[in-house]
């Protein structure tokens, strides 16, 4: 004899793992979903940008489940639950009988009481909110790009800021200050390829507030996420067995980290993102500019996105769209390291004419969930020598944030001359050394990823201004 069990709203993750689970149980089982899809809701963001369609992030029920027997699925909402009787109250007025119930109907977006907000910040939690999202941002572009009057044109876009790392939205915020100081109206939009400000950025870094007082004096009023102030310094020298080290008084300056913080700095760009936005900046997540207009006299007016839609062959979807021309009165360059348009620019204006070759180095990094016994807040350790060779530039860092977690990185310099050197074989030889291993015994890494660090210094340091834009932060690129 077969039980019924319903679950209410099981197409995401949780609901639709159970009815997996149960799918040789002498149960029957009634899937209730009023969209009756499932949808992978971390690639919304590319649906909202038109880099996906709506069919690659979502699959019918019915498919998913059609080689499970024992579930019948229902398009449905139910309105109410009734577990004295064990029924369910739907949206059409019907009634479902039930022997046990599941709620796996997930959440959805909250203003903290302030539902006026949601027209400044609108969710996106459903395929229909990704659609609308999608339109607001092309018709914003369109609305650009199609304005025949030069000088309205240049009002929508008065700064194109590309990248929204920390130079890029520190540049908009300050733009949008100088704005309010001088009592004049003028637009800023930042182009971030990432799904948001943040999501390209690497975690674990030590933070001097000095530019940030600057920039935004009450950061501690405003909930800036500078939470574990550095509490001692340690630089070690090693070598394979053991290690020395060096008295603070012999320590230059730059490693001396008094007043600093040690930060996650994909939380603080997130924050500095929502700080660009309460002033009027206009972030538009999932766009790459990938090329650099210029007007007739060889200026730069702009930048153009690249298109959507295109599938991995190369061959347009249904919802593919061109790239969008972004005119602005002056376009800043944010990109980091190595950024594509960055340089471009840098040939054309021969921006780097009479300064050193830029050199670069790579960095690995990681995060880990220490022991607690291991965890001490506060703690900023860099190493020199061992696994690298004399030969080899480089080094390494280890930050003890708050909350039991630890930054842990290397940086190889990519001029190195042992064709058979892996910079991550190295790092990862670099948590063994018994200075080291301690803090990562009984722990897990949680994230990792690497990024290319310039490193040739001021006297690498290429010429920052053009005719029509500037290049700011890593894109600079230098030191």
């Amino acid at each position: 004899m077969e039980e019924e069990c319903t679950a209410n709203t099981a197409a995401g993750f949780g609901g639709l793992e159970f009815v997996r689970a149960i799918a040789k149980a002498p149960v029957h089982v009634t899937l209730i979903d009023q969209r009756n899809h499932h949808l992978f809701q971390p690639l919304l963001y590319k649906v909202a940008t038109a880099g996906l369609s709506a069919p690659d992030i979502a699959a019918p029920l019915r498919h998913i489940l059609r080689r499970q027997r024992n579930v019948e699925v229902r398009l449905a909402e139910v309105a109410g639950v009734d577990a004295s009787s064990r029924q369910l109250q739907l949206g059409d007025a019907s009634v479902l009988d039930y022997d046990y119930l599941l709620l796996a109907t997930g959440a959805t977006h909250a203003y903290f009481g302030h539902d006026e907000w949601a027209g400044h910040a609108p969710g996106l939690k459903t395929l229909d909110d990704a659609l609308r999202l999608r339109r607001h941002l092309l018709v914003a572009f369109e609305r650009a790009e199609a304005e025949s009057d030069p000088a309205r044109r240049a009002a929508w876009l008065s700064f194109a800021i590309v990248g929204g790392g920390p130079a890029g939205l520190a540049t908009a915020i300050r733009l949008k200050q100088l704005a309010q100081e001088k009592g004049a109206d003028v637009n800023v939009c930042v182009l971030e390829k990432g799904s948001e400000p943040g999501a390209h950025i690497l975690s674990g870094a030590i933070m001097d507030p000095r530019a940030l007082n600057e920039l935004i004096p009450n950061w501690k009023e405003l909930g800036a996420p500078l939470n574990q102030p550095v509490t001692e310094d340690k630089f070690l020298f090693l070598n394979e067995t053991g290690s020395k080290g060096t008295p603070p008084a012999l320590l230059p300056e730059c490693f001396h980290n008094e007043g600093n913080y040690i930060v996650s700095l994909s939380n603080f760009v997130r924050w500095l993102g929502q700080q660009a936005e309460a002033l009027g900046v206009e972030i538009f997540p999932g766009f790459a500019a990938v090329e650099v207009l210029y007007d007739e006299n060889g200026a730069v007016r702009g930048v153009a996105t690249g298109d959507m839609g295109v599938a991995r062959d190369g061959s347009h979807t249904d919802h593919y769209q061109p790239g969008m021309e972004l005119h602005a009165r002056y376009t800043v360059f944010a990109e980091g390291a190595r950024g594509q348009l960055g340089r471009q620019l840098i040939e054309r204006y021969k921006l780097d004419d009479g300064r050193d070759p830029q050199a670069y180095g790579i960095g690995i990094k990681e995060m880990w969930e220490v022991d607690p016994a291991q965890s001490k807040p506060g703690l900023v350790i860099h190493t020199a020598g061992w696994p690298l060779d004399a030969d080899t530039y480089g080094g390494s860092f280890l930050y003890h944030l708050d909350n039991n977690l630890v930054a842990v990185g290397m940086i190889v310099g990519l001029d190195y001359a042992n064709p058979w050197l892996s910079p991550f074989d190295e790092f990862q030889r670099y948590k063994t050394h018994p200075a080291i291993r301690g803090t990562f015994e009984g722990g897990k890494r949680i994230a990792y990823g690497a990024r290319a660090i310039t490193a040739g210094g001021l006297l690498s340091l290429p010429k920052l201004t053009f005719p029509g834009g500037v290049l700011v932060g890593c894109g600079r690129p230098a030191s």
